[in-house]
């Protein structure tokens, strides 16, 4: 998670450094790119492993193709409302504002859940039992 929200904040970033006067350098975006891509590396490995060692006999395949089925409808379904986060609804267009605004927002959100998986794990290795009622 922390790959994914350097992500985007590259990405964010770009396009808080374009405007319609000055275009924005392709160095950011790349990059932003580079370390979601590795992020989904770090990833899909481990959970590849998990499916087939949880998969019942002479269905790993068959639970693979949907764990790639499932990922691939979610990832349309997220780039359709990121889509529509970035559109200006006063103008009816995309613009490098409404692009960095939609960023920092999944930016935040990204971020905020790295934050909790920490803190999840951290109070796990200390054994800390978070929701543990007084």
């Amino acid at each position: 998670l922390l790959l994914l929200s350097l992500g985007f904040f590259f990405i964010a970033k770009a396009a808080a450094l374009a405007s319609p006067h000055h275009l924005s350098s392709m160095f950011y975006p790349f990059i932003g790119l580079v370390l979601i891509g590795c992020a989904e590396i770090f990833v899909d490995p481990v959970l590849l492993a998990s499916i087939t060692d949880a998969a019942p006999k002479h269905s790993e395949s068959r639970l693979i193709a949907l764990y790639y089925l499932a990922v691939g409808a979610i990832a349309n379904y997220l780039a359709a409302k990121v889509a529509d986060l970035t559109v200006d609804p006063t103008q009816a267009q995309a613009t490098a504002a409404t692009y960095h605004q939609a960023y920092m927002q999944i930016l935040l959100i990204s971020f905020s859940l790295f934050l909790l998986l920490a803190l999840w794990a951290a109070a796990r290795k200390l054994k800390i039992n978070l929701w543990h009622e007084a």
